[in-house]
């Protein structure tokens, strides 16, 4: 809930009005002051009834007690438009087998999520109710590259590969098929956790040339981070498909060249559909997999596991159909 401050001029507006309003009515023209307003009820009373749409599309940074707190990428509430801000977002009251998200996986921290439903406002505050079934997530995306500059909160990054999962030669950075540049990728990292090889760490701890890992939504040449990974000495990084897991070792398989690269994975921090925390028995055959590890090593000595289920058919940051909000939903 927060205070909107152009709603707030205008509400103690109408309250100003009611005012007159009642000051008309001691001198017997209140019929007239009503016919004035086109609403013979008290200000109060309109305030809150005072009802509009909301559409955001955004980080989900907190998840406490059936409140989304989301940092909006993109959106509009009453037919105004917001960016960049924090919002929060009540979640239905009651949903399909206990999950905000149409029946499907509850919404976790690092989810992008687009929400839609009901805003009200009263005495000068507004609160956002979700609609059921006008909430989809989906899962963060993944860009590999190295640092160009840190201004402020924007970190522009040369993506080292191109995107859109296999080598498809994404949109909005990386290296065309001929080698060729396609542009850096500007990323909001204001809301983003930082890590510099594994520790917590700021923004400007990172420095040019530095290869890092970008968690977050990508939207052509932007995106909105949840998680920079930075690594000080230069990594060795594979990425495929998972076709195997023994024990602690990782089978990856390239759609490109059919070979199959081996990582140790045993001491790894491993990040499944961008949500950090999750263990090598959450993994599965044919999940798209990005190791970042020890450079020479072999098997890879992986100091970093991103994986992404399956379901994920575009894993780093190539999302067509993406300009008005998340096409898709996972789960």
């Amino acid at each position: 809930m927060y205070t909107k401050h152009d709603r707030a001029r205008s509400l103690s507006a109408r309250a100003g009005l009611a005012g007159l309003c009642a000051l008309a009515a001691t001198l017997g023209l209140a019929g007239t002051a009503a016919a004035q307003t086109g609403h013979s009820g008290s200000a109060g009373h309109q305030r809150g009834a005072h009802k509009s749409r909301f559409s955001l599309n955004g980080l989900v940074l907190s998840v406490h007690g059936g409140v989304l707190g989301v940092y909006v990428q993109r959106g509009e509430i009453a037919g105004k438009p917001v960016r960049k801000l924090v919002e929060s977002v009540e979640l239905p009251a009651t949903s399909h087998h206990g999950s905000p998200a149409r029946g499907h996986r509850a919404v976790v921290v690092g989810d992008i999520v687009h929400v839609s439903g009901i805003a009200s406002s009263s005495k000068g505050t507004e609160s956002l109710q979700a609609t059921h079934d006008n909430i989809v997530t989906t899962h963060s995306t993944a860009v590999v590259g190295s640092v160009v500059s840190v201004n402020g909160t924007t970190l522009v990054v040369a993506p080292s590969r191109p995107s859109g999962g296999d080598g498809g030669g994404g949109r909005g950075g990386g290296l065309r098929r001929d080698g060729t540049d396609q542009g850096n990728l500007s990323i909001d990292a204001s809301q983003a956790t930082i890590l510099v090889d594994g520790t917590e760490a700021v923004l400007t701890d990172l420095v040019a040339n530095e290869t890092v890992a970008v968690i977050g939504e990508r939207d052509d040449g932007t995106m909105l981070a949840a998680t920079v990974l930075g690594y000080t000495t230069t990594p060795s990084v594979v990425e495929g498909r998972l076709s195997s897991v023994s024990g602690s070792i990782l089978t990856l398989s390239s759609g490109d060249s059919g070979t199959s690269t081996q990582v140790d994975a045993s001491k790894a921090a491993i990040y499944l559909n961008g949500v950090a925390g999750a263990t090598l028995s959450q993994l599965a055959s044919g999940d798209k997999v990005i190791a970042i590890g020890a450079a020479g090593s072999s098997p890879l000595a992986a100091a970093t596991v991103l994986d992404f289920n399956a379901k994920d058919d575009n894993p780093t940051g190539d999302n067509p159909g993406h300009q008005g909000g998340n096409s898709h939903q996972q789960g």
